[in-house]
């Protein structure tokens, strides 16, 4: 929906929170303003790595984006739950979600997926031992014909479902990483005996690696303001506080000293630097390979 409006133009928006292989698209297009350096004092806080990485991924000289929060993707499950309901379940491993024998079992305790075909497919593609940026059709193929043995035995497709966990809603989701963390904690809280793991894809080009942060329309009418506020948030305390408040890696590398341990501990919010190094990122898809990508996830979620 955002996008549309920024490419309708006149949207409305100063500043605006998105994800670094999507703006990439907006980039090309035209659509996001340059930014203004010589405005943005605090940028010297961010991660240098994470900025290479943007550089060489999306956004070529760092011109455009500048990262707010970064992470990864996963299984938050309930081992308890799905040993009671499973005993021969895979604990920990991809096959928990894509293997429709296991899947068949595992439905019993509930399972549900993030509703979101930009992490879903190349994860799928992944595990295949695919190319999770493929543009053979054939790959999707297969892809869709994987999927379609697994999504009998789905709930839900929602976001927010790890949510329930706590309360024995789902055994197993599949959540963004510091969703998973969240899971843990209000399970911990809520001091109802359910405890929660989270595990990662393992192994080279399995998990992904996603970067959100912040852009400046081209359209923007106030384009001052919107470099006051970026500069204001990547300042290192407040680039904490929002970490500790959302439970998300902070891009902000000054920022992270001050990010709360629970947080910076986490694998599930703060992945490995040896993770991070085998992680995927996703990349630009032509237009043909998109409309198949988003054609194979609805057929998924429909059931087709």
């Amino acid at each position: 929906a955002i996008d549309a409006k920024l490419l309708a133009g006149s949207s409305g928006y100063d500043v605006v929170s998105h994800s670094g292989g999507m703006t990439a698209r907006l980039i090309q297009a035209g659509i996001i303003s340059p930014l203004d350096t010589s405005k943005l004092d605090q940028l010297k806080n961010v991660d240098p790595a994470i900025m290479g990485q943007l550089a060489n991924l999306w956004d070529p000289g760092n011109k455009h984006f500048i990262p707010y929060m970064w992470g990864t993707h996963g299984v938050t499950y309930n081992e308890e739950l799905v040993k009671a309901t499973y005993p021969d379940a895979p604990i920990g491993s991809m096959d928990m979600i894509f293997d429709p024998i296991h899947m068949k079992e595992l439905s019993k305790c509930g399972v549900s997926f993030l509703d979101s075909p930009g992490d879903i497919i190349p994860m799928a593609l992944a595990h295949m031992g695919l190319d999770p940026n493929s543009t053979n059709r054939d790959d999707y193929a297969a892809v869709g014909e994987m999927l379609a043995e697994v999504r009998p035995h789905i709930k839900t497709f929602d976001n927010y479902a790890y949510q329930q966990m706590p309360q024995k809603e789902f055994c197993v989701s599949v959540t963004w990483g510091p969703d998973g963390l969240l899971a843990m904690s209000g399970a911990a809280e809520a001091d109802t005996g359910v405890v929660l793991d989270f595990s990662l894809p393992e192994g080279q080009g399995k998990s992904q690696l996603w970067i959100d942060g912040w852009v400046i329309p081209a359209d923007a009418s106030n384009k001052d303001d919107a470099h006051l506020f970026l500069n204001y948030m990547m300042r290192p305390e407040v680039a904490a506080a929002d970490s500790n408040y959302t439970w998300y890696a902070t891009a902000n590398l000054a920022g992270k000293a001050m990010v709360d341990e629970e947080v910076t501990s986490s694998p599930a919010a703060f992945p490995t630097s040896d993770q991070v190094d085998q992680m995927y990122t996703t990349a630009i898809l032509p237009p043909k390979i998109k409309r198949l990508q988003t054609r194979t996830w609805t057929n998924f979620v429909a059931g087709n």
